[in-house]
């Protein structure tokens, strides 16, 4: 199961939202989301392409510096999957990715969020 914090308080995957933006950095909140190391691997390299000699939090750093938020919200895309929820009304805005890790048990996101001005559902996944 993916879990999710922002200032060190669970939340649910299913309330974020990606928009990456660096002038609001100075506003935001601190966020973690942790994947299990076996599922993030089928689910974020599922055709075996990432490079043997890259590291999957190398790989997902790698993919969200070159493709920004599209590539972030995909990512939380998956993340809902993974916990069988759909998106609800948004209750925060991830703006940053500072650091992607992994552990030999864990993928593990840390970043910055803001809050939603309103809260609302984009798309259906």
């Amino acid at each position: 199961m993916v879990e999710c914090w922002i200032q060190s308080k669970p939340f649910p995957v299913e309330r974020l939202w990606a928009h990456l933006n660096s002038s609001k950095r100075e506003e935001c909140e601190p966020f973690r989301i942790r994947i299990p190391l076996p599922q993030a691997e089928l689910c974020f390299d599922p055709d075996g392409i990432r490079d043997e000699s890259e590291a999957l939090s190398e790989y997902l750093s790698r993919l969200f510096g070159e493709h920004g938020s599209f590539m972030v919200d995909g990512f939380l895309n998956e993340c809902r999957k993974l916990n069988g929820v759909k998106k609800q009304s948004f209750g925060f805005i991830i703006i940053s990715v500072d650091s992607v890790t992994s552990d030999s048990s864990y993928v593990t996101i840390i970043g910055g969020v803001i809050p939603a001005l309103e809260p609302r559902v984009s798309g259906k996944s």
